[in-house]
């Protein structure tokens, strides 16, 4: 039996119950957790991540990366590629496929292995009808106000990886011929807005870097890259958007709000201060 006072016993309890890797709510997806909580143990290591601490128990090694794997491995399973999306699998009885579908890219991020990559660019090869597609934007629609709709179209690999943030396919991803940087998906968001909506500075940076890239393309209710970073709080992307320059400061949402009223609203102190040390942006609009 694995002591429980043992590092690798300690990373196992957390590997076998899919829980505790990364956190969640910074990608957007606020889930409750799919296992029931286990007592919290003391990590040994705590400053370092779970997947940098040794042991000899090889299997535990890269955590982050072994969860990708598998959540994608299953991802591009014949079985999964036959789902429907209409009508969708009930999640309660396949809660794999919603957890991979959910957080594979999480995982991925943190830690992504060349097997990883290898597997999500080949998951990307026919993604557009994919079942996991569904299942991600389900999760976001009570926060995202496209509640009611039931098409999922638009939603390509770059926008995916964008949304999770997962800079080394992000860059592959860009070079692939025909790849078109400012397209919109089923909410008229470009991967650039998933970006910024989950505060993903890495993957800004790389699709700011991209001709023809419009950094001002708007999303549903008229939401530009800049205002959902400054109404999220992402302070390090409200700056990599401004240092690009042709930005749109004060571009209003449908409702009115400018990216500084936002910022304002939600209480982003910093962002509010970027904002206001610059010329262009109108403090009474």
């Amino acid at each position: 039996m694995l002591d429980p006072s043992n590092a690798n016993h300690w990373a196992y309890r957390r590997l076998s119950g899919l829980i505790g890797f990364g956190r969640p709510a910074e990608f957007g997806l606020y889930r409750p957790r799919l296992l029931p909580a286990r007592p919290a143990l003391a990590p040994p290591l705590a400053y370092r991540p779970a997947y940098q601490r040794p042991g000899p128990l090889g299997t535990l090694d890269r955590a982050h990366a072994k969860i990708a794997e598998t959540c994608l491995s299953y991802l591009n399973s014949d079985q999964v590629k036959a789902l429907s999306t209409s009508p969708s699998p009930d999640p309660r009885g396949t809660p794999f496929l919603e957890y991979s579908s959910l957080y594979w890219g999480m995982h991925a991020k943190i830690d992504l292995s060349a097997h990883a990559k290898q597997l999500a660019l080949k998951l990307f090869e026919n993604y557009s009808d994919h079942i996991s597609i569904k299942l991600l934007l389900d999760a976001e629609k009570s926060r995202l106000f496209f509640l009611g709709r039931d098409k999922y179209t638009g939603f390509s690999s770059l926008h995916c990886a964008s949304f999770f943030g997962v800079v080394e396919v992000v860059v592959d991803l860009v070079e692939v011929e025909g790849c078109d940087i400012n397209q919109a998906d089923c909410l008229g968001s470009t991967p650039l807005v998933w970006a910024a909506w989950n505060g993903h500075e890495g993957v800004a940076e790389v699709l700011l870097g991209q001709d023809g890239i419009d950094p001002n393309k708007q999303c549903i209710g008229d939401r530009t890259a800049l205002l959902c970073a400054a109404w999220r709080g992402h302070e390090g992307v409200v700056r990599i958007l401004l240092r690009r320059g042709g930005i749109s400061t004060d571009g209003p949402e449908s409702i009115g709000r400018t990216p500084l009223w936002c910022a304002a609203e939600y209480g982003r102190e910093g962002i509010v201060r970027i904002l206001l040390e610059r010329g262009d942006v109108n403090a009474d609009k």
